[in-house]
C-alpha cells in the first residue's frame, strides 16, 4: 500500500447569474440576434461601441462589457482590451459597427446631434449673407413676419434628406441609394411598404416638405451645403408694401402659395436672394 497519500480535488461550479433588467432575448446564433441584443443593452445611438459579448454553452449572454466607445464613426481600441497577442498592445486598431441601422426616426435623432442644421444666417457664405440680410430687413419693415428655418447644412444631413424623400415619394427603389462614409443606413427593409414607412418616419422628422409644397427631393449638392441657400417662411395680412433694392416700393398681396407669389420672388432677386419655385421655403444665390 503506497504511503502517499491521495490528492482529493474538488471541483466548484462556476455559476454567473444576470442581476440586470430582463432582456427577453432569445439565443445569439448570428449576426441579426447579436444586432438584436448589442441594441437593448447600448443605448447611445450616436457613437460607436465595441461591445464584448460572453455566451453560455447554449449560446444565451451572460455578460458584456462596453470595451470602448468612440465617435459617430469609430472606436479606438487597444488590442490587448480584446485579448489578441498576436500584436503589440500599444498599437491601436479602430473598430467600426458593421451593423447597418435601419431608416426611421433613430436617424433624426442622430442628425440632430451628428449632422445638425444651422438656422443662423452669420453661418452663411459672406456675400450671401449679406444679401439676406439686406432682404429680411426689407421685408420686417414692411411688417412681414419672416421665420428662417435652415441655412447652412452637413451634407450627411443633406444625403439624409435627399434619399428618405425619394423613396417615402416612390421616386426610387429601396435598393437604389448610394452609401456614405459615417452614415450606416439600411434603405431597404425587405420589403416596398416597410421601407416607405421607415422614409416616411425620416420626412415627417426633419419635416420635409412634400408635394404639392415641393415637388422635388432635397438635393444631395444643395445650396445649403455651400452655404449659398436658405429656408425660411415669409408671413403677413391684407398687402404688404416692400421696397425692392432700388427703393421703389412695391403692392404684394398676400398668397399663401409661396412658390406662385411672383412679386415677392421679383423684389428677392433684386436683393441677389432668388426663390426656388419648386420649394416653397427655399431661397438661394441662384434659384436652385
Amino acid at each position: 500500500m503506497s504511503s502517499e497519500r491521495e490528492k482529493l480535488c474538488r471541483i466548484r461550479e462556476v455559476e454567473i447569474r444576470y442581476r440586470g433588467p430582463h432582456l427577453r432575448i432569445e439565443r445569439i446564433l448570428g449576426p441579426a440576434e447579436a444586432q438584436a441584443f448589442a441594441r437593448k443593452v447600448v443605448t447611445d445611438h450616436a457613437r460607436e461601441h465595441l461591445l464584448a459579448t460572453y455566451l453560455d454553452a447554449r449560446h444565451h449572454p451572460i455578460a458584456y462589457p462596453i470595451v470602448s466607445v468612440g465617435t459617430s464613426d469609430q472606436s479606438l481600441v487597444q488590442l490587448a482590451h480584446i485579448g489578441s497577442g498576436a500584436r503589440s498592445p500599444q498599437a491601436p486598431v479602430i473598430a467600426s459597427s458593421p451593423m447597418a441601422i435601419k431608416s426611421g426616426s433613430y436617424w433624426v435623432t442622430w442628425a440632430n446631434s451628428n449632422a445638425k442644421n444651422s438656422d443662423k444666417i452669420d453661418d452663411l457664405d459672406a456675400d450671401f449673407r449679406s444679401k439676406v440680410k439686406d432682404f429680411i430687413a426689407a421685408l420686417e419693415a414692411a411688417g412681414a413676419t419672416v421665420t428662417v428655418e435652415a441655412t447652412k447644412r452637413s451634407e450627411k444631413r443633406a444625403y439624409l434628406f435627399h434619399w428618405s424623400w425619394k423613396i417615402q415619394q416612390g421616386k426610387c427603389k429601396p435598393s437604389d441609394p448610394t452609401t456614405m462614409a459615417g452614415v450606416d443606413i439600411q434603405w431597404d427593409h425587405g420589403s416596398d411598404a416597410d421601407s416607405k414607412k421607415g422614409a416616411k418616419e425620416m420626412v415627417d422628422g426633419f419635416a420635409l416638405a412634400v408635394p404639392p409644397a415641393s415637388t422635388v427631393a432635397p438635393a444631395l449638392t444643395s445650396t445649403h451645403i455651400s452655404g449659398k441657400g436658405i429656408d425660411m417662411k415669409i408671413k403677413w395680412t391684407g398687402t404688404l408694401k416692400v421696397k425692392n433694392k432700388t427703393g421703389v416700393e412695391i403692392s404684394i398681396p398676400w398668397n399663401a402659395n409661396a412658390n406662385a407669389n411672383t412679386l415677392l420672388h421679383q423684389v428677392g432677386a433684386t436683393y441677389g436672394v432668388k426663390k426656388l419655385t419648386s420649394d416653397a421655403p427655399h431661397w438661394s444665390h441662384n434659384g436652385t
